[in-house]
């Protein structure tokens, strides 16, 4: 059975997908259709309005379909920096971000009717990095973990939402007939039999207990850690690189700033106490030392001050070796295309010599 679902990107071409969907290969150019619910990147120029219902009462409308203006706009690939974890940051940063997203809103270029991102087809995936290498320009070899990682966390994300919409006791028919045709029929029931599916409640209990493990969930917004390290790192007067105490405290803390709740304020009250007594250790040790002590000393509370990609090993010994590596990279691509230049530039050469060549070989003549 094939289900044709319109598609929001242009130029499309189709390819069909083991589950018997029309898979339509686009170019994303169509902003107008994008929506925006990522959590972890800003979203751009959405409405927040009030509507009243037929009962007179009024309901928020919160974030809406977005339209990424700054995209309409832009004529050539647009340059990402990465840090040296090998995170993207800055503006472009942002909207990769974005666009990521995008991508991930549309269930014709990235099906939902697989239950891991790793299971699906190495085809998709290379043609959503191709759409992605289309509008930035990116070292990919540095940047496909963060890249992967992302697209992962968004796709997962987004199926989450469409569970929480299925799962409302009072379900709002219009809006789930509306989810259905973005989805589009065949993967919508394919969604909702895994969802019943034994495994898929298993899967769902092992989640919730996941996430319970997260005793403390930051307020940062939808900055990416990577992007609020870096603009601290700028607004520092030595250009510093700012410590895990600080990152924490900005992620943390509310706008009257306070504390989100009293176990993050226990922490940051003992991390105060510890920098006045004992002035010789570092802010990172301080931090390492209390999440220890709050939320245990297996936990991994990298994405408390890191963000997204960044693992144990990345952030403890192995950093500087890391650092290495990516230096190591960057010099390699860097030698790449100075060989690159020099081998168009004997080309020329060349050429010019058999030019020459000639025009003496005529005159002999």
């Amino acid at each position: 059975m094939h289900q044709m679902v319109r598609s929001r990107a242009t130029n499309n071409l189709e390819t069909q997908n083991n589950m018997g969907h029309v898979v339509r290969r686009g170019t994303c150019n169509n902003m107008e259709s994008m929506s925006d619910d990522s959590e972890t990147e800003e979203p751009s120029d959405y409405d927040i309005e009030e509507t009243q219902d037929d009962a007179g009462s009024t309901r928020k409308k919160t974030r809406g379909r977005t339209r990424l203006q700054w995209l309409h706009l832009q004529k050539e690939p647009i340059q990402v920096k990465l840090n040296e974890l090998r995170q993207p940051i800055g503006e472009p940063g942002k909207q990769l971000g974005q666009y990521i997203d995008f991508i991930i809103s549309d269930s014709t270029i990235i099906p939902l009717t697989f239950e891991d991102w790793r299971h699906m087809p190495k085809e998709t995936k290379f043609h959503i990095y191709d759409i992605i290498k289309a509008k930035f320009n990116i070292d990919w070899d540095l940047a496909e973990d963060w890249i992967n990682k992302k697209i992962d966390h968004l796709w997962r994300q987004r199926k989450h939402k469409l569970k929480k919409e299925y799962e409302k006791p009072s379900k709002d028919k219009e809006k789930i007939a509306k989810l259905i045709n973005d989805v589009g029929q065949v993967q919508w029931d394919w969604l909702v039999k895994f969802w019943n599916s034994e495994k898929g409640k298993d899967r769902a209990k092992t989640n919730k207990q996941n996430y319970g493990k997260l005793e403390m969930h930051h307020n940062g917004g939808t900055k990416s850690f990577a992007r609020l390290r870096d603009e601290l790192k700028k607004q520092d007067p030595e250009g510093n690189e700012p410590n895990k105490i600080t990152i924490f405290k900005a992620t943390h803390t509310r706008k009257n700033d306070k504390p989100i709740d009293p176990k993050v304020a226990n922490a940051m009250r003992q991390m105060d106490e510890l920098v006045i007594n004992q002035p010789d250790t570092s802010k990172n040790e301080i931090f390492n030392q209390v999440m220890g002590e709050v939320i245990g000393p297996k936990a991994d509370v990298s994405t408390l001050t890191y963000g997204l990609g960044i693992t144990r090993s990345k952030k403890n010994g192995k950093r500087s070796s890391h650092i290495e590596t990516l230096k190591t990279l960057q010099d390699e691509r860097i030698q790449r295309e100075a060989a690159n230049e020099k081998i168009k530039h004997l080309e020329t050469e060349l050429i010019s010599m058999k030019s020459q060549l000639q025009t003496v070989e005529e005159m002999k003549a």
